[in-house]
């Protein structure tokens, strides 16, 4: 997924074609897509994964501007890289 296809208030996936663990962690949303056989073994596909795009933040604190999301009911900032792994529903 491309950052400028984008949507604001559209529903988008994890992709569920491979393993991955998501982290959620002071406010922040991380994908990560799990590539050793072994990580894979720990870890189940994450089906119905979904994240809705709220749009940029302007008013962050940090200097960047940060896209804002809305995964399992609270609101996580997202790494520049979490979009590889998201898909459109």
């Amino acid at each position: 997924m491309l950052v400028r296809d984008l949507e604001v208030g559209h529903l988008y996936k994890v992709r569920e074609d491979r393993p991955t663990r998501i982290n959620t962690r002071d406010g922040w949303l991380d994908i990560h897509v799990l590539t050793s056989k072994s990580c894979a073994d720990l870890y189940k596909f994450r089906k119905n994964s979904v994240v809705l795009y709220l749009g940029i933040d302007k008013l962050a604190s940090d200097s960047s501007i940060n896209r804002v999301v809305l995964y399992k009911g609270k609101k996580y900032y997202v790494y520049f890289n979490v979009w590889q792994h998201i898909v459109e529903i």
